[in-house]
């Protein structure tokens, strides 16, 4: 038998979602820039609100190894977007390694999930990413079966809802 009940502690409300559909992967640099489709505006119901963002992605080697570093960045507008909290702790997320012996054409689909408390009014939230390292450059919306291959693309959602 199956129940339904509306009391369970985990009730998504609020919830916007988006789906982007790219045409060729993104190049990381060493510089942050908006993943594309890891952009949306949201508004909470209240500032007591918990708020979660979830952002689904590919990534993949754009030269024999790769690194990437992803971010979360808040703001009233793009110009003003900053760090969640000091330093951004806990919204980083890193995908590397340090030789290039172990991770040659790496490459993986992810899905990147932070929790944020609420806000008053509408706030620009953005994805970034950048490369760890110079040296190992990656893509982003696709990925790689072997150095000889296309990009395989894949179409970035990011989801953003409430939690009560």
């Amino acid at each position: 038998m199956t129940y339904l009940t509306t009391t369970l502690t985990d009730q998504k409300t609020n919830l916007s979602f988006q789906k982007t559909t790219v045409t060729s992967s993104q190049n990381v640099t060493t510089t942050y820039t908006l993943v594309e489709g890891g952009q949306m505006t949201y508004t909470p119901t209240s500032a007591s609100a918990e708020i979660m963002i979830e952002f689904s992605t590919a990534f993949g080697r754009r030269d024999p190894d790769n690194s990437i570093l992803f971010r979360v960045q808040i703001g009233d507008t793009v110009g003003t977007l900053g760090d969640v909290v000091t330093n951004n702790t806990d919204y980083f997320n890193a995908f590397a390694g340090t030789t290039t012996a172990n991770i040659v054409n790496t490459s993986d689909m992810i899905t990147l999930k932070y929790k944020l408390s609420g806000w008053t009014g509408a706030k620009i939230i953005q994805i970034q990413c950048k490369c760890i390292s110079g040296t190992r450059e990656s893509i982003v919306n696709a990925n790689k079966l072997i150095a000889t291959t296309a990009d395989l693309l894949y179409n970035p959602t990011m989801i953003m809802y409430e939690v009560s």
